[in-house]
């Protein structure tokens, strides 16, 4: 007879724990790498305010997407417009006059040609970087350096996607009369897979016309405001603290419509996340308040009675740096939320 051997339950519970901990350890190593994509997919920026920004590389997904949606606007739109001005009729009254016929044809080109070659110079120009098609996307063109994007930037990467991609289409789009044309075909689709795949073998996604103009495309940040800075911070002090304060900080800063206008939502967010930081170095706060002061011109108010009652519980020029950008969020935010109750809308200091 046989005798057929049961594993015992100490040896079931030991062996369900080792399963238990592998995959513990698995979701732990798969939470590590998913972490570690995510941080290769941002970059970090100092602006000109001295302070670090950090921006998303937008997916090579979106911005296929985008140039296609592009693509779809530079010839599909002027295509619409033939074909309605050939339903509608118009064209039989210029059969009868070549004159008209001859300017009607000069102006079309040269529409076509400026619209063809600067259609996205003028809107990533105008809209600090976007397109139509990046805008739907949700994705945008800035400069490496966090600076403001440049015009020599944009025409710099626009020139360089003639030479990527229109020029190339170009020449296999027409003929070729000698017996070398597959030769010349084959090299043309060589240099056209060099530059369409140029952004998946670097670890930034640029393609040519990036790295000559020293941008970025990156995914736009949402622009919903957040919490109240200033409101946040009070809550946690005392109630009799709250009211001195806002009524002595009412009294030492005084900003005029123009010194608010110098700056959008996109700054706005930036100072917010600065303050809201537990630990900034001071020569970090005073840069920026310097620079902010510059750029509003602001006059430093004279000192009297009051100004000296506010200063008193405060020590050093650190802490008054940081009264000043908590004076001039407040002052910004509620002026930035005023515009947008009557649908205007200032994505940044560049911004019209």
């Amino acid at each position: 007879m046989q005798k057929t051997i049961m594993p015992s339950s100490s040896s079931a519970s030991g062996l369900d724990k080792k399963q238990g901990n592998r995959l513990k350890k698995n979701n732990r190593s798969k939470k590590i790498n998913n972490a570690q994509k995510n941080k290769s997919h941002w970059r970090r920026v100092i602006t000109p305010e001295g302070v670090p920004v950090s921006f998303q590389l937008a997916s090579r997904g979106d911005r296929v997407a985008a140039i296609l949606l592009d693509l779809m606007i530079v010839y599909g739109l002027p295509i619409l417009i033939l074909v309605g001005f050939l339903l509608s009729g118009a064209w039989e009254h210029f059969l009868d006059k070549k004159e008209a016929i001859y300017v009607l044809i000069s102006v079309i080109t040269v529409v076509l040609f400026l619209w063809y070659n600067f259609y996205f110079s003028y809107f990533e120009i105008k809209w600090q970087g976007r397109t139509p098609g990046k805008r739907v996307l949700g994705i945008r063109v800035v400069d490496r350096h966090g600076g403001q994007l440049k015009p020599d930037a944009v025409f710099a990467r626009n020139l360089m996607r003639e030479l990527e991609l229109f020029l190339p289409l170009t020449i296999l789009s027409s003929p070729i009369g000698d017996g070398a044309d597959g030769l010349i075909n084959l090299l043309i689709w060589i240099w056209l897979g060099v530059f369409i795949f140029l952004p998946f073998f670097n670890k930034d996604r640029l393609r040519a016309g990036d790295m000559i103009a020293g941008t970025w495309v990156v995914k736009i940040p949402k622009t919903n405001l957040l919490g109240d800075i200033v409101q946040d911070q009070d809550i946690a002090s005392s109630r009799t603290s709250k009211i001195s304060d806002q009524t002595s900080q009412a009294d030492a800063f005084s900003f005029s419509d123009e010194q608010v206008d110098a700056y959008g939502i996109y700054e706005l967010q930036t100072l917010e996340e600065l303050l809201r930081k537990p630990e900034v170095a001071p020569k970090t706060i005073k840069e920026v308040t310097e620079r902010i002061k510059a750029k509003i011109k602001w006059v430093e108010p004279s000192i009297d009675k009051r100004a000296s009652f506010y200063w008193k519980n405060h020590k050093g020029s650190t802490q008054k740096d940081k009264e000043f950008l908590k004076a001039y969020y407040a002052a910004l935010r509620k002026r930035l939320e005023t515009k947008m109750l009557f649908g205007v809308r200032r994505e940044n200091k560049h911004d019209k």
